[in-house]
C-alpha cells in the first residue's frame, strides 16, 4: 500500500534523435552536448532496490535487439531505448497506466510508466538505470515526477526524462498530449540545467558541485 501510495503521488506534474537509417549499416545518430565537453555525470553503481521499480513480467529482450541493432556501446543503446520510447508512449491523460507493461501493451502511460519501460528496456540491452524520484515545475505547479540516471559505464552516467522528452499535455485543456519536436531536450540533460525544473529527493542525483535545498528549487533562488 505505501509503494501504491507514493507511485500515485507522482501523478500530478509528471508530465510537462536516436535516428536510425535502415541500409546496408544501421547508423545511431547519438545527439552531444558542448556543455559537458566530454564528461558525464560521476556516479558509482549501487547494488540496491529501487522503490519506484515495479515488478513486469514480459521479456522484452527481442524487441530491444530491434531498437538497439547496430548500437555499438551502452551510451547508443540508450540513445536508441529513449528515442523509441518517446516515439511511441503518449502521456496517460486518465492516469490509470503506472507500470512497464501496460505502458508497452497500450503505448501509453504516466511518468512511473515512462520511467519503469525505460528501466526494463536498458535492463535487457543489459544498462543499468536508475529511477530517480522527486518533484518538477510545469504549468501545473511543482509536484511529483520520477525520471532516468543512466550508466555509460561502471562510474558514469547521463540524465534523461523520457516523460517530458516524449512530449506534454496542452495547458489549454489539461488533457491532450501533444508530441515534443524535440525530444532530445530531455536528453543527456546538463545537471545545472535540470535543477531549473527537477528536484531530486536524493540530493546526490543533482550533481552539483553546491546542492540547492527544496526552498531554493521553489523558489527559483540559487545560483549554480
Amino acid at each position: 500500500m505505501k509503494r501504491y501510495l507514493s507511485i500515485v503521488a507522482l501523478l500530478f506534474m509528471s508530465i510537462n534523435f536516436v535516428s536510425c537509417s535502415t541500409t546496408k549499416v544501421r547508423t545511431i545518430y547519438c545527439p552531444e552536448r558542448d556543455y559537458y565537453n566530454d564528461t558525464f555525470c560521476v556516479k558509482e553503481y549501487e547494488e540496491k532496490e529501487n522503490p519506484y521499480v515495479l515488478k513486469s513480467k514480459r521479456d522484452y529482450t527481442i524487441k530491444v535487439k530491434s531498437i538497439t541493432k547496430g548500437c555499438r556501446n551502452d551510451y547508443e543503446r540508450i540513445c536508441a531505448i529513449y528515442k523509441w520510447i518517446c516515439d511511441n508512449i503518449q502521456y496517460d491523460t486518465s492516469y490509470e497506466i503506472y507500470d512497464a507493461d501496460r505502458c508497452y501493451k497500450n503505448k501509453r502511460g504516466v511518468c512511473s510508466a515512462y520511467c519503469n519501460l525505460f528501466y526494463y528496456m536498458a535492463k535487457a540491452a543489459g544498462v543499468r538505470t536508475e529511477i530517480v524520484n522527486g518533484s518538477a515545475k510545469g504549468f501545473g505547479g511543482i509536484g511529483g515526477h520520477v525520471w532516468i540516471f543512466a550508466y555509460i559505464n561502471k562510474k558514469q552516467g547521463i540524465l534523461l526524462d523520457p516523460t517530458w522528452g516524449a512530449g506534454g499535455i496542452s495547458s489549454a485543456d489539461g488533457k491532450t498530449f501533444i508530441k515534443s519536436k524535440d525530444c532530445w531536450e530531455w536528453f543527456n540533460v546538463d545537471p545545472k540545467s535540470l535543477i531549473k525544473t527537477h528536484f531530486p529527493e536524493d540530493e546526490s542525483y543533482q550533481f552539483l558541485e553546491k546542492p540547492v535545498t527544496l526552498e531554493e528549487f521553489t523558489e527559483n533562488n540559487y545560483t549554480n
